[in-house]
């Protein structure tokens, strides 16, 4: 498994960097099949709305959310019914939780119900697309696609046969002996593999591009590709491997279904999931060779092998000229989010390291003297150091008593290595605090729309903080149709706030001021700009972007007359983090 890395190199036309590129984390967003159970929060007044083709059950504070998905449900219907020449035997049910932080959607195709969380996937490693349009598309293309291919009845799930043998018993007071042999043989009603139900229900079909390819998709596809470690067909078939594997199951997928769908058609689609669901073929390779005409291997052989010529042809020029830097952590798949000290001696990030998934993710920092790295505290989202280093705010999601994961803020106190609660329940994340210490920006989302509010901190620096009054707060931006917004970063005089943006696909950078709330849009772009971070000087604003099809870190001048690129990889920089003094940079790349 190829590591992000941390590199230092010595550029004259730009200046020396330290790059902390940190390997990037596929946090396993489950957009298809179930695998969370909701609690059954008793307190909920719960609604119901039914149209033309779905009843949608949702709870007071999520009609907004409810109401798109039912508009989108109808839409999409039509289109995926008549290319798998499939209708569902009743109407779907769609159920909608806004009860946790916690973004996804959840097919149980054999009960003709979908799950749908209202909080909007803010995933770092997939692009930015319209959350409801891509998930209740993605979800009842499952339902439909699965449902073409099942064999029979959605009230039979399987049937096994079992032949039992028993060891020969002379006693006449004993009937027989011990069981000695058992041969079970199962009946599967589905048999799909986990690629193929993902790459058709991210592909969706022609003219619904809810779901794309975008630079994060390709960024993984690109490097596996290129070094030859894309997983195997055996291996996409399942997602029992670690959240960057699971990932890939998904991005592997949806590459393969569009290549079948480029040679073979989009009706193929339909042919392969007639085929699986005949009765007699078991196997992704028999319904191959019955749908296509091609074993599945022979596909995957011609799919991977189009696939590299492809990505190797695309980055001659950029292999050549390379600025990569040096490697400080190569441990774990997920280091991500670098922040530097005030002083300019320590790099925090967020890693993974020893663990399989990024969820248990703690905040590590680095000596960079000495290259001494400590463990700190959980955390898997962005944090900010206190302006004179003695705190990390951070957020965390503790359990409620009600049985809710809801983000709450925590402030660290690094010399006596001890977390306190700031907020309780309040739905916040994404923090920066001021330079002058006394506010904290951060998120806080409701009904699947997210805004920023603004914190402050009286005393905090002097006090320790067991205290559960609410702290001052107000909201600076007031969007309420499904926007969302990330990292937040105070401008170093603390007048204005970066933030990215996303209302309907792709993100851009928006430039706030905090005393009148007026927004302005930093650069006109179509591509995807995200991860703002400021000089400490406010001459430079430092971004990501996907301008090349490729992310890389870039600089902007305060005045906006000026961009010029910091990094040039094979693979993607993000998370761009200028030093205090303007001489390094900390990033994350991922190759």
């Amino acid at each position: 498994m190829t590591p992000y890395a941390i590199s230092l190199f010595f550029n004259t036309r730009i200046f020396r960097i330290v790059l902390l590129l940190l390997s990037m984390v596929f946090v396993l967003a489950k957009v298809s099949t179930a695998q969370v159970t909701p609690f059954n929060h008793s307190g909920l007044k719960w609604r119901t709305m039914e149209g033309q083709f779905h009843v949608l059950h949702y709870h007071v504070g999520s009609e907004r959310t409810a109401r798109e998905i039912l508009n989108i449900a109808d839409a999409v219907h039509p289109q995926l019914v008549e290319l798998y020449h499939y209708t569902p035997d009743t109407k779907v049910h769609w159920v909608v939780y806004d009860t946790d932080d916690y973004a996804n959607g959840a097919t149980y195709y054999l009960n003709n119900k979908i799950i749908i969380w209202a909080p909007a996937l803010d995933f770092e490693f997939r692009g930015s697309h319209h959350w409801l349009r891509n998930v209740v598309t993605h979800e009842y293309a499952h339902m439909i696609q699965l449902g073409a291919a099942r064999k029979w009845s959605r009230e039979i799930p399987g049937i096994y046969t079992q032949v039992i043998d028993y060891e020969k018993e002379s006693r006449p007071d004993v009937l027989y002996g011990f069981p000695n042999r058992i041969i079970s043989y199962p009946v599967i009603n589905t048999v799909v593999p986990h690629w193929f139900a993902e790459g058709t229900a991210q592909s969706m079909r022609k003219g619904m591009n809810f779901d794309y390819r975008d630079s994060h998709r390709e960024m993984l596809l690109r490097t596996r590709s290129l070094t030859g470690n894309l997983l195997t067909l055996d291996e996409m078939g399942v997602f029992e491997k670690n959240s960057l594997g699971g990932e890939l199951v998904y991005n592997q997928g949806f590459s393969l279904v569009q290549y079948i769908s480029d040679r073979y058609g989009e009706a193929s689609f339909r042919k392969l999931s007639e085929a699986m669901a005949k009765p007699m073929t078991w196997t992704l390779d028999g319904a191959c060779r019955n749908a296509l005409g091609v074993s599945a291997r022979e596909l995957y052989n011609d799919w991977s092998r189009t696939l590299k010529e492809t990505y190797s042809q695309r980055t001659t020029t950029i292999r050549a000229n390379e600025v990569n830097g040096r490697l400080l952590e190569e441990d774990g798949f997920g280091n991500l989010y670098p922040r530097w000290s005030n002083d300019g001696k320590n790099i925090y990030f967020v890693s993974n390291k020893e663990k399989d998934f990024f969820g248990g993710s703690k905040v590590v920092k680095y000596d960079v003297e000495s290259g001494k790295k400590d463990k700190l505290f959980v955390t898997s989202a962005p944090f900010a150091i206190h302006p004179n280093d003695s705190a990390i705010v951070y957020s965390h999601q503790p359990l409620t008593k009600d049985q809710r994961r809801l983000n709450d803020l925590y402030w660290y106190n690094i010399q006596k290595k001890k977390s306190y609660r700031l907020t309780y329940e309040a739905r916040v994340q994404q923090p920066d605090i001021s330079s002058d210490g006394n506010s904290i920006v951060a998120i806080t989302q409701s009904d699947g729309t997210s805004n920023l509010i603004l914190i402050e901190l009286p005393d905090l620096v002097m006090k320790d903080i067991p205290r559960k009054s609410p702290l001052p707060s107000r909201t600076l931006t007031n969007y309420t149709n499904g926007e969302q917004v990330s990292q937040p970063r105070f401008s170093p005089d603390g007048k204005s706030i970066l933030f990215s943006l996303v209302t309907d696909e792709n993100r851009d950078l928006i430039m706030l001021d905090v005393a009148s709330g007026k927004t302005e849009l930093l650069r006109e772009s179509r591509w995807d700009d995200r991860n703002a971070a400021w000089s400490r000087d406010g001459k430079w604003i430092y971004f990501t972007s996907d301008s090349t099809g490729i992310w890389n870190v870039y600089r902007m001048s305060s005045d906006r007359t000026t961009i010029e690129p910091v990094t040039n990889v094979v693979g993607g920089a993000l998370f761009g983090e200028p030093s205090p003094d303007g001489t390094e940079l900390a990033f994350s790349r991922y190759e």
